[in-house]
Order: C-alpha cells, then sequence, then structure tokens
C-alpha cells in the first residue's frame, strides 16, 4: 500500500495533469488506510500483551486484516479504473465501505479485549 500511494504520488508530481479527483483521493486513502491504519493496529496488536493463559489464535486479526486490506484494494480499483466511487455501482461502494469498516471493527474489538484484560471475576478476584 504504501508502495502504492506514494507511486501514484509520484506519478502526480511528475505529470500533473495525470492527477484526477480520484487518483489523489487514492492516494491519500492508500496512504492514510492502507499503510498508516496497517501500521497502528499493527504495533497495537504487537504491543498490548496477550491474555494470560490463552493461545494466539491468528484467525481473528487474520480476517479483520483480510476485511481492510479487501476493501481498500476494492476502493482504490474503481478510483483508478472506473473513474471513481461517485460512477460505481452502489453494490461495489457498499462492498468496499463495509469491508473496511468490518476490519477495522474486528481490530478493535480484539484490542480491546487484550488491553481490558480477562472478564473472568476469579482471575480478578485471585489477582487482587
Amino acid at each position: 500500500m504504501l508502495v502504492a500511494g506514494i507511486g501514484i504520488g509520484a506519478i502526480g508530481l511528475a505529470e500533473p495533469s495525470w492527477l484526477t479527483r480520484e487518483r489523489s483521493i487514492t492516494h491519500a486513502h492508500l496512504l492514510l488506510v492502507g499503510w498508516l491504519l496497517n501500521f497502528v493496529l499493527g504495533v497495537a496488536w504487537w504491543m498490548f500483551p496477550r491474555i494470560a493463559g490463552t493461545v494466539a489464535h491468528w484467525a481473528w486479526p487474520t480476517a479483520g486484516w483480510a476485511m481492510l486490506n479487501a476493501g481498500l484494494v476494492l476502493r482504490s480499483a474503481v478510483d483508478l479504473f472506473a473513474g471513481g466511487m461517485i460512477g460505481a455501482p452502489a453494490p461495489v461502494r457498499w462492498a468496499s465501505a463495509l469491508l473496511q469498516v468490518a476490519g477495522i471493527a474486528v481490530m478493535a474489538a480484539l484490542l480491546w479485549r487484550r488491553a481490558r484484560g480477562p472478564s473472568n471475576r476469579s482471575t480478578r478476584a485471585a489477582a487482587s
């Protein structure tokens, strides 16, 4: 995502007439959502401690990452090759948005669970 975002920006700098409104939105979206948000979510997942006594399962984090990036790729493809999201069919727009929001929601729920700690009262009582 970083390379694609920088590539679109570089082409736009070299040939300003090529950088349409849709391409500049794609450039910003790839860098902010594609790179920055993925970076923040990855670092947060790495930094928050795993709940003690649990095994690391990668199915849900992988699903969240896949949904976020599938929505981003769909949006970027529509912006670059189909003339932008405004002219895209409604199901494509909704799919792109819902995939991104669902991916962020999955990761936020997983991170919240890690930040909150165990929800079992006996575990909290034993820790006191």
